[in-house]
């Protein structure tokens, strides 16, 4: 894949900065990269030089074998896995996806029952719900509360994390926002992020912490689109 080096260079340095200003700032890296193949032994060192080089610094790594767990990890993934886990300062986030919605609660819950199954040697430590709803679906909302208390019945007690890429509707932040650990308020292109920010900052208006909000910006696509 023509931008896996310089993907993983560029999101280790500036990645997914969560929208902590008077906490520590953590990242939230997504790993979407197979850890290893015949052309790419160890696809995953730029992160785990990362983490040796940062250790104070917090790395909550997206896991996404295959939109999802997929099924049991392979020799591949159990390998990378118990390198991962070896770093203190990481926290792997098991990939779930939400269909923006459309997927009921036992779709979601049978993702996370299979990651659940991943031995805990090589088993994340938290769910990081994709594609999620913005509260704009009916009954979508109920259903990303039950999923996230679902996963933390399961043993995903580490970070829960929600992801619609833009700020929920007011009417449902209140209760994703108590649901998850951190709700993803943005995700898009760092040349549009400026527009955003002052909507963002007036969350804490409405009640919701600063370290209870992440954003993703996409630099490095925009850069090698450009």
């Amino acid at each position: 894949m023509f931008f896996s080096k310089p993907f993983y260079a560029l999101l280790c340095l500036l990645a997914l900065l969560h929208v902590q200003p008077t906490h520590t700032t953590s990242i939230l890296f997504p790993a979407y990269i197979y850890p290893s193949s015949s052309s790419s032994a160890n696809a995953w060192a730029p992160l785990y030089s990362s983490l040796a080089l940062n250790p104070t610094l917090r790395h909550e790594v997206i896991i996404n074998p295959a939109s999802g767990p997929g099924g049991p990890p392979n020799s591949d993934y159990t390998s990378a896995m118990q390198t991962l886990k070896t770093y203190p300062n990481a926290f792997p986030l098991g990939y779930v996806d939400t269909n923006f919605g459309l997927y009921n609660a036992s779709n979601i819950e049978a993702n996370i029952s299979t990651w659940a199954q991943w031995p805990s040697a090589v088993r994340p430590t938290g769910i990081f719900f994709n594609d999620f709803d913005n509260g704009s679906t009916p009954g979508s909302t109920a259903i990303m509360t039950q999923v996230a208390a679902y996963a933390r019945s399961a043993g995903f007690t580490s970070k829960i994390v929600f992801n619609p890429g833009t700020i929920p509707l007011a009417s449902a932040q209140k209760a994703l926002f108590g649901a998850a650990d951190h709700v993803v308020v943005y995700e898009n292109s760092y040349a549009s992020f400026a527009a955003q920010a002052a909507a963002i900052r007036s969350l804490k208006n409405n009640g919701v912490p600063g370290r209870n909000m992440s954003v993703i910006v996409r630099v490095l696509w925009e850069y090698l689109l450009d």
